[in-house]
């Protein structure tokens, strides 16, 4: 039987507070680690680990251990538990991609959604909220949004949600679902820009994920969910001649918006010079290289708080939070000044998760492998985490 590929992918994130779900409000000054787990797929290091099997019934989780050996990298208990404590983390969350089945019914393998459940369990005992979403897929919905929109792409995300609510309609308000990944961003990337039929069809396929949801019953009938703006820029969320709005809901306060944050290209994604433009190896203002040609001209601390000021008067004071679910800047080697990059990464880290907060917005850091050990839990680039705690205590909700 042909199945679909799938996708399990582990994120390392950080945020420091839930804002959404009316939780609260000593729940929500709580700092939140958000901590995405994957089926891995790097080291194929054979290893024989504790097993743990959870059962989640009449609102109690129980915990189950059996022995088993494993090859490749685990979800395991210690390493969830190694990254909330040692880098001084208070509750945590988990994104877990999912998406496995026949191509014809779209029927999701029962033994991978035993997995994601797993993995869900674990953040819960470790005092974690835990993400559900459908992320990098392949393409079949995010990567066909120009083309308009198609019944075959919204029957698929109607029948894969159905599935994962339904799996998950007895989990309490720490499990969170969120609807795609960045629709459109693939197609937009090169320049193209989107229509307003275009971001219609995204917000088509984002009210299937809602109705699908609620209509499973159970705690999905209040769960709340995240649904993306156009390619996750903040640019295209708010540019009022796209027309992007929010799903409709029948229950009141229970949606938020989720956008990504990579900017300056330049100095987050870039890998090499190109003939429009230099890679930037430094950040900030403290952060500049007297006679280098690798500073920074554009995207600087004004331009992080414009785009912020966009998102909270978009959204935010409307009564939407909003998460920005991914946000990091690569790590580069420097021949130049390794230094002061490394200082960039730290300011940029600072920066992004204060004035995310300062405009009343979780962020989340996406990590995978380069600032933390996936094997111990622990820092490997300390100044990195470090300017994220410095961010952390620097920046006030505004509520």
């Amino acid at each position: 039987m042909k199945r679909i590929q799938r996708n399990f992918l582990f994120f390392l994130f950080f945020s420091l507070m839930l804002t959404a779900c009316n939780e609260k409000e000593e729940d929500m000054e709580k700092k939140i680690a958000c901590l995405t787990i994957t089926e891995a797929t790097g080291s194929g290091e054979e290893r024989v680990t504790t097993e743990q099997k959870f059962i989640y019934e009449d609102g109690k989780l129980t915990r189950h251990i059996t022995k088993q050996t494993y090859t490749d990298r685990l979800l395991e208990g210690e390493y969830t538990h190694s990254v909330s404590s040692q880098i001084s983390y208070e509750p945590g969350k988990v994104i877990v991609t999912d998406e496995a089945g026949t191509v014809s019914t779209y029927q999701i393998d029962a033994e991978w959604l035993d997995k994601v459940a797993e993995a869900v369990n674990l953040c819960i005992l470790n005092d974690m909220y835990a993400i559900i979403n459908i992320h990098w897929d392949g393409g079949w919905l995010e990567d066909n949004i120009l083309g308009g929109y198609s019944e075959v792409i919204n029957a698929k995300q109607k029948a894969l949600w159905t599935q994962i609510a339904t799996k998950f309609k007895e989990y309490d308000e720490h499990l969170l679902f969120a609807g795609c990944n960045e629709p459109g961003m693939n197609e937009t990337s090169n320049g193209t820009g989107f229509k307003a039929a275009s971001v219609e069809t995204i917000m088509k396929y984002e009210q299937t994920f809602v109705d699908a949801v609620r209509a499973t019953g159970g705690n999905n009938a209040s769960r709340c969910l995240i649904v993306q703006g156009p390619a996750t820029r903040i640019s295209d969320t708010c540019n009022d001649g796209y027309g992007f709005s929010m799903p409709t809901d029948d229950v009141p306060n229970r949606l938020m918006l989720e956008v990504h944050f990579y900017d300056p290209y330049n100095f987050c994604l870039m890998e090499k010079d190109e003939s429009w433009g230099k890679t930037f190896w430094y950040w900030g203002e403290p952060n500049r290289v007297s006679g280098s040609e690798h500073n920074p001209i554009w995207g600087e601390e004004e331009y992080v708080k414009e785009q912020f000021q966009l998102l909270k008067i978009h959204f935010v004071d409307k009564g939407y939070p909003v998460i920005i679910g991914e946000y990091s800047a690569m790590k580069r080697t420097v021949a130049e000044n390794q230094e002061k990059h490394n200082q960039s990464r730290a300011y940029w880290n600072e920066i992004i998760t204060r004035e995310a907060k300062n405009h009343g917005i979780v962020p989340f850091y996406w990590e995978t492998n380069g600032d933390i050990n996936r094997s111990t839990g622990k820092a490997r680039e300390v100044y990195a985490i470090d300017g994220i705690m410095k961010g952390a205590a620097a920046g006030t909700y505004p509520y």
